[in-house]
């Protein structure tokens, strides 16, 4: 049976063989063709059945009743006679096995690939793509991802782009490379897929592209710049060749992303203030990693469980570790942490985050979102509520308090030592603060003061162990995050006040106010000027049917009173006065994000978490890839 299958196959593959033979000789010989094709220069007579098998265009055609068909006649003017020529030497071969684009130019084969799409060709696309493919050279790669993109053949303007990302170092010694429009540039260096052996590529070719033309070409310095992982390049390199280059000279904005890198290379403490971005290629990457409440501690719809007594916060807990890229909305809960308390304190140091908090001040190291963790020497004196900061190789504890009595010392983890120190006092000793450190001073945002918010901005100065009122907000402040980029201060307020403070200048400005906030236990992250704010723990409204209305007061700071289920006296909105019905105020865990632009003050949803989730600190961290 199946000698006698295999007879069948080979019989109608001679049976093919002979009527595209045929087909040929009748083509040759004119006999029996009943269409023409008119260009500009040549009328080629063609058989109408051939056409219609092998195009969708010209099937189309002649069903339709168009003059074309009824005619027998088509014009093409904007088509060259040689492109047809081809077309018909691959519909009728003269010869078996021939070689259709020997002696061919790419000119040639481009019209012949724009002719396929035309004509609605699908073995002629595949057989060009294949020749394309197969031909594919640093010389020709460009010129081919913009073939594709012209006439819409997708399959070459990825190939080709494909190329381009893998082969971009040898592309950089092509003069086709000082071509390129600052757009395609700006793309290529811009994608992530973007394979180099070393970084020191990037850097060569923005150099070389504008040199060609300096004068018009320097004016997208600063956006090509911002294309390299400066971290990735090699320290004697870049002192030699880059820091001082007349080019960076010239622009301040490419002198501060400079200096970023140096204080990135030699100020470990500023690792968690730096964004970084690392290609596909590399080992690297930079994850925003949050610490989080367990879920356990609630039902299904985020709402906090009763417990049976009253709990101290820095009761030993389970904190989930979730890695964050809101660029890919990827979501991804990596490890738990177990013996820091539930208000623990986080910062960054180098490739690392260190929290701090528990009955017993433990001190903790996490190394990359799945590497697990270390513990240090833990404080002599546990805190709640304590803010965390880092400067180069010190992690320092500010606030908080110890038992029912609040903090003004200040402690110093020395890394190298691993000994904790005091190192001073701050002048206010403030609950539930947040800081950070810039340039050895560590600013301390609000908190609660006694039984108020503080409206002030405390720094404290590490080099002299100086304490004072930076800055008074404009608003009382108990519960914030806070963030740096550069000598700017990023600060999100528990009522939905963003304010960025300059550092150096002193002065502050409200970037925006997001309407019904009213949410603490959130994180922060600022990536290309878009200030993302996600979870957290909100005060929802809830409609009950018509009963007596009361009202319940709660001191809002007090975060062991908020996890009882205690209400909170809040404005009623106006739906809910309309309606005279009861309404309650629930704790409830919130999966929204909000992003803020912090250079126009909109303010835009984004898809929201795949989890609720209270973030009780944050940090970005460099770590490997785990394969």
């Amino acid at each position: 049976m199946a000698s006698k299958a295999l007879e069948g196959q080979d019989k109608s593959r001679d049976l093919s063989v002979a009527i595209h033979k045929g087909l040929t000789e009748l083509w040759l010989d004119e006999v029996c063709t009943d269409f023409e094709i008119v260009t500009d220069t040549k009328t080629f007579r063609c058989h109408k059945v051939v056409l219609a098998a092998m195009s969708d265009y010209f099937r189309a055609m002649f069903s339709s009743g168009m003059t074309e068909a009824i005619e027998n006649r088509a014009t093409f003017q904007d088509i060259s006679a040689d492109a047809f020529e081809i077309l018909f030497e691959i519909l009728y071969p003269r010869k078996k096995n021939m070689n259709i684009f020997e002696n061919k130019s790419e000119e040639d084969v481009t019209a012949l690939l724009n002719m396929s799409m035309r004509f609605q060709m699908k073995f002629l696309q595949e057989i060009c793509t294949e020749y394309f493919a197969a031909t594919m050279s640093v010389t020709n790669c460009v010129e081919r991802w913009k073939t594709g993109q012209l006439i819409l053949c997708d399959s070459v303007t990825k190939m080709a782009w494909d190329f381009i990302l893998d082969e971009f170092g040898d592309l950089v010694e092509e003069p086709v490379l000082l071509t390129l429009e600052f757009e395609d540039l700006n793309k290529i260096l811009n994608d992530p897929n973007l394979y180099v052996k070393e970084e020191t590529i990037i850097w060569k070719a923005i150099k070389k592209w504008i040199s060609v033309e300096e004068d018009s070409r320097k004016k997208h310095f600063f956006t090509l710049f911002k294309n390299c992982c400066l971290s990735e390049i090699d320290q004697d390199f870049f002192l030699e060749n880059i820091a001082f280059d007349p080019l960076v000279r010239g622009s301040d904005d490419v002198s501060c992303l400079v200096k970023e890198a140096v204080l990135l290379t030699k100020h470990p403490g500023n690792h968690g203030n730096v964004e970084l971005t690392f290609r596909n290629c590399y080992t690297k990457h930079q994850t925003l990693i949050a610490l989080c409440k367990s879920n356990d501690d609630f039902d299904q719809v985020g709402k906090i469980r009763p417990f049976g007594k009253k709990q101290s916060s820095t009761d030993v807990a389970t904190l989930d570790v979730y890695s964050l890229d809101f660029t890919s909305r990827n979501l991804k809960r990596t490890g738990s942490l177990d013996g820091v308390g539930s208000r623990p304190a986080c910062c960054v140091h180098g490739d690392a985050l260190y929290i701090v908090g528990g009955t017993d001040g433990t001190l903790m190291k996490l190394k990359g979102p799945s590497m697990g963790t270390v513990n240090l020497e833990d404080m002599p004196t546990p805190l709640e509520g304590h803010t965390m900061a880092a400067v180069d190789g010190c992690l320092f504890v500010l606030g908080g308090k110890h038992a029912f009595q609040a903090n003004s010392s200040v402690f110093a983890y020395f890394l190298d030592t691993n000994q904790w120190r005091e190192e001073g006092e701050i002048l206010a000793p403030v609950v539930g603060a947040s800081s950070i450190a810039v340039n050895g001073v560590i600013y301390i945002v609000g908190g609660k003061l006694g039984h108020n918010p503080a409206d002030c901005i405390q720094s404290y100065d590490t080099r002299d162990k100086a304490c004072s009122i930076f800055y008074s907000l404009p608003s009382p402040c108990e519960f914030s995050r806070t963030l740096c980029r550069g000598v700017f201060l990023y600060i999100v307020s528990s009522s939905g006040e963003v304010f960025k403070i300059s550092t150096t200048a002193g002065t502050c400005e409200t970037v925006a106010m997001i309407a019904n906030f009213n949410r603490k236990n959130f994180g922060i992250d600022l990536r290309d000027g878009k200030l993302y704010i996600f979870g957290g723990l909100g005060v929802v409204a809830i409609q009950e049917p018509k009963v007596k209305h009361q009202e319940l007061e709660l001191d809002s700071g007090d975060e062991e009173d908020e996890e009882e289920g205690h209400e909170i006296e809040m404005s009623l909105p106006e739906s809910f006065k309309e309606d005279s019905q009861l309404v309650s105020f629930e704790n409830r865990m919130v999966h929204e994000v909000l992003v803020v632009d912090t250079k126009t003050g909109e303010i835009t949803g984004s898809e929201p978490l795949q989890t609720a989730m209270q973030v009780m600190g944050c940090g970005l961290l460099v770590h490997d890839i785990v394969k």
